[in-house]
């Protein structure tokens, strides 16, 4: 396993991650957890303008150079 900062071409495989989370938590709970229209692009799109805020950090776990989960954290 290896950890590392995002890069840009990280980002389709991290918001596909964010998006599966999210399709798990709605379907566990849908009345408590929303289900946005096109939540992947709306994750590639967000991820996309934190990879250059100094306040953010994304990080990518890499398992034989596949992405296989991400973290991330905002001051």
């Amino acid at each position: 396993m290896l950890l590392r900062p995002a890069r840009e071409e990280d980002l389709p495989a991290v918001a596909r991650l964010a998006a599966g989370l999210v399709l798990q938590h709605h379907g566990f709970d849908p009345a408590r957890f929303m289900l946005p229209d096109r939540v992947e692009e709306g994750y590639l799109w967000w991820f996309g303008q934190e990879l250059d805020n100094p306040a953010a950090l994304i990080l990518v776990a890499l398992c034989d150079s596949e992405i296989v989960g991400y973290a991330y954290g905002r001051i």
